[in-house]
């Protein structure tokens, strides 16, 4: 911002700490034991995020845009149904509701399932091994995903993926995954946040 003062203007930075572009993804599903999923999906925008989305499906020649939803990510899944919710409502964070079925990918006897096929941060900004300018994701940044899945009594899991924390000694990226299977349901929870907007590309290093 720009001070503007007779005697003494100048620029100062405004740091704003709250984590103002923030996501969260809940999927309830059930697995056959031909390793077709299908369930629903909601996808939560809250203030930022919330106005970016709208922004985007304002735009025109987005009329499929909602029914494409992830697919050019994951273009096996199938959207049988989208729509969303309080829309008009400023006071309220955006839902995209979507029942979707989706066949797992396989081999042999094994089918995988990604934990976050519905995250709405799909790309890692750092996989460069190098990189020569600065990454500004204009806010700091939330992500949350929760899933449940119920497995039939063929199924079986082997053994749960380890719940993990990672974090850069100054907390300024965190992310921590948990895992448990509560009888058939397998239950998948992981958050992702970025405490900082900008990455300057002296200090990618440290984060990549």
């Amino acid at each position: 911002a720009l001070v503007i003062d007779p005697q003494n203007s100048k620029w100062v930075n405004i740091v704003d700490p709250r984590s103002l572009l923030r996501d969260s993804a809940s999927i309830i599903a059930t697995l056959d034991e031909d390793g077709l999923l299908t369930g629903e999906a909601v996808i939560t925008y809250y203030d930022l995020s919330r106005a970016s989305k709208i922004e985007e499906d304002n735009k025109e020649n987005k009329e499929d845009d909602d029914d494409l939803y992830l697919l050019n990510d994951v273009p096996d899944i199938k959207i049988d149904t989208t729509y969303q919710l309080d829309k008009e409502n400023d006071l309220l964070p955006l839902k995209q509701v979507i029942k979707f079925h989706y066949e797992l990918p396989s081999t042999n006897e094994f089918y995988f399932l990604n934990p976050f096929l519905f995250s709405t941060f799909q790309k890692n900004p750092f996989t460069d091994s190098t990189r020569r300018t600065d990454i500004d994701f204009g806010a700091n940044s939330s992500f949350l995903v929760h899933m449940e899945v119920t497995l039939p009594q063929k199924i079986k899991i082997e053994e749960l993926t380890k719940n993990k924390v990672i974090r850069t000694p100054d907390t300024i990226l965190l992310f921590n995954r948990f895992n448990e299977l509560h009888g058939n349901i397998l239950v998948v929870n992981s958050r992702f946040d970025i405490n900082q907007a900008t990455f300057a590309k002296e200090d990618y290093p440290a984060v990549a």
